[in-house]
């Protein structure tokens, strides 16, 4: 399951909870949303306005329900549908965090997905159908992002650069190359890697795809230069090294 936070969205579903705290500890376990903002309301337990991101783009508000007010929604009669590649993984996770069954997991002609119900009783369906029109934009790599590495001659300084500068969070840190993500958008990343004088082929730039498989086969197919072969990797990634025309190493990869 991937942890990517939401691209900025221009149309947000809103919903209204008995118990948003609840909601918000639910959604972020049960379906990896994003916590981006939580606006406290007058009152022990109140929220007044939250926005939750989802990994692949866009997001939720959400906030209690006040009948009082003049735009009152009342809990639990939304139906929602939320693109995604991996459904098996989030379908696992879902049921896991307490997630109501209402379809399980099914192969249709539009795609594959489920649908849920939280404990509200709203209805969440997650598949990898993304709409009528997503199919003619959508790129044949399916990428999800792309992050640089810099070669750092003075690491630790380059840490501190990152985090205590520009407020970039340690996503992961495997000694020699340390990988920097927003705290509200950890789509935008960026890794230092330590200088040294090994001869070892190191890529400048990772692009994570949502099936490095079929773009692996489409590089075969161009006859691209490979130099580092399709495999995977201990760190939980299948991964390859192409070389686009320029020369640059281009680590291309999912997550398992």
């Amino acid at each position: 399951m991937d942890t990517h936070p939401h691209a900025a969205a221009s149309l947000w579903p809103v919903l209204r909870y008995a118990d948003a705290p609840a909601a918000i500890r639910f959604l972020t376990d049960a379906f990896g949303f994003i916590e981006v903002l939580v606006v406290p309301g007058g009152a022990e337990g109140v929220i007044a306005h939250a926005e939750l991101g989802w990994p692949p783009g866009g997001g939720v508000m959400l906030g209690s329900r006040d009948e009082r007010a003049p735009t009152h929604l009342a809990s639990g009669g939304a139906s929602i549908h939320a693109a995604t590649d991996e459904p098996d993984a989030l379908f696992d996770r879902a049921v896991a965090a307490g997630a109501d069954v209402v379809q399980g997991l099914l192969d249709e002609r539009h795609g594959r997905g489920f649908t849920v119900r939280d404990p509200e009783g709203n209805l969440w369906t997650f598949g990898t159908y993304r709409g009528a029109s997503a199919g003619a934009r959508q790129p044949t790599a399916g990428i999800r992002r792309a992050m640089p590495h810099i070669v750092s001659e003075r690491f630790d300084d380059s840490r501190e650069f990152y985090t205590g500068f520009l407020g970039f969070t340690e996503a992961m840190d495997m000694g020699r190359i340390v990988t920097f993500a927003s705290p509200t958008n950890p789509t935008a990343q960026v890794s230092i890697v330590a200088h040294d004088d090994s001869s070892q082929m190191r890529p400048t730039i990772t692009v994570e795809v949502g099936d490095v498989d079929a773009v692996h086969a489409d590089a075969v197919r161009r006859g691209l230069r490979i130099v580092y072969p399709l495999s995977d990797e201990p760190w939980g990634v299948r991964r390859f090294f192409v070389v686009d025309p320029d020369g640059v190493v281009i680590n291309v990869m999912s997550h398992r």
